[in-house]
């Protein structure tokens, strides 16, 4: 009786892989009927359930029929036994093919979150750069407004945007640096000179709003060498810079008479041929900066001169050739030591020429 059960299910075994073979070719034929048509599902519903009883009930029959020699319950308990085998491979498959399902339908799911996190991400970037356009539009419509606290509304919304908007901040800082220009210009007419009893003018408020407004920008959102502040030629009589962070700004030609620009960060700042009479550079940071042809010397008001002071103001590295500093006040040797001039580079009659000086 042994042997014969061992050879029942020695002949189930050997036809197990024949079995799975063809269930998955029928799962698969049925997956590309749910693909292409709705009925499908009734389809393969039924065709499952008459895949198993031939499966579990008839197959089990026909693979004990080769067997000889077998009673009805030796019969029925190979066929039981064949039965409970091929339930197993069903069963396995069945976890199988869920456990993918599952999987795909988390993968897909996961996917879904994500373009949609995405899709949610890209339409909320593009409202606010909506929106930052149209407060970028309104605020130069502002600046070029005829009442001054529009104007300065207009100012102080441009810098608003600068700080929220990395992308929009340079040219921000390119506007502002050209209404300067275009509206404080050395070249442009110039009003009559005070008299020796008036005070020193200063900016206008609108540009003395963008001073201040450029000397505290966020100088993380630029490219250091690429993007420097552009004061060319600009009419900076009186204006109040200290404090501020203005490294690598061109003044070229500019005049800063009588200009605040102590405890200034203004290293690699460019003040060829400038205009720096009476200039406050108290504690000023001029380190590597381009002082060719300037004049530091003074200018006469109320009476009495007041003449530009560099007491502690850094000037290592800083070009001073053919700079006019006759009458500066505040100026060591060691700073002299550490800059940069030459022969025509004119000093105070009381401080002697540094020997490294051709």
């Amino acid at each position: 009786m042994l042997s014969i059960l061992q050879r029942a299910f020695t002949a189930v075994a050997s036809r197990w892989k024949d079995l799975l073979a063809s269930l998955l070719a029928v799962g698969f034929c049925f997956g590309l009927l749910w693909r292409f048509s709705a009925w499908a599902v009734a389809a393969g519903l039924a065709g499952t359930c008459l895949l198993l009883f031939a499966l579990l009930w008839l197959f089990p029959k026909w693979q004990v029929r080769s067997i000889a020699g077998l009673d009805s319950k030796d019969r029925f308990d190979c066929e039981n036994g064949a039965r409970q085998t091929l339930s197993q491979i069903v069963g396995g498959l069945v976890l199988l093919v869920g456990f993918y399902f599952t999987w795909q339908n988390l993968v897909f799911t996961r996917q879904s979150q994500t373009d949609a996190a995405k899709s949610t991400q890209e339409n909320l970037n593009l409202a606010q750069q909506g929106q930052i356009t149209d407060r970028f539009t309104s605020a130069i419509a502002q600046l070029g407004d005829l009442k001054l606290e529009v104007r300065l509304g207009g100012i102080y919304a441009l810098e608003r945007i600068a700080n929220d908007s990395p992308k929009d901040h340079w040219p921000i800082m390119e506007v502002l640096t050209a209404f300067v220009r275009e509206h404080a210009n050395v070249n442009a007419p110039k009003k009559p000179l005070p008299k020796p009893e008036d005070e020193l003018p200063s900016p206008p408020l609108d540009i003395q709003a963008i001073l201040t407004v450029l000397g505290r920008r966020d100088v993380t959102y630029e490219k250091v060498g690429d993007q420097s502040l552009d004061l060319h030629e600009a009419d900076l009589t009186g204006a109040d810079l200290s404090d501020a962070d203005l490294r690598g700004a061109k003044f070229i030609e500019a005049d800063l008479t009588g200009a605040d620009l102590s405890r200034a960060r203004l290293g690699q700042a460019d003040f060829s041929a400038a205009i720096l009479n009476g200039a406050k550079l108290e504690a000023t940071k001029l380190d590597g900066a381009f002082l060719m042809d300037v004049d530091l010397n003074c200018y006469s008001i109320l009476g009495s001169p007041t003449c530009a002071n560099l007491s502690y103001t850094l000037l290592t590295g800083a070009n001073i050739s053919r700079a006019d500093l006759t009458r500066a006040t505040g100026l060591s040797t060691a700073q002299l030591e550490s800059a940069k001039g030459n022969s025509q580079t004119k000093l105070p009659p009381s401080i002697p020429r540094p020997k490294s000086w051709q």
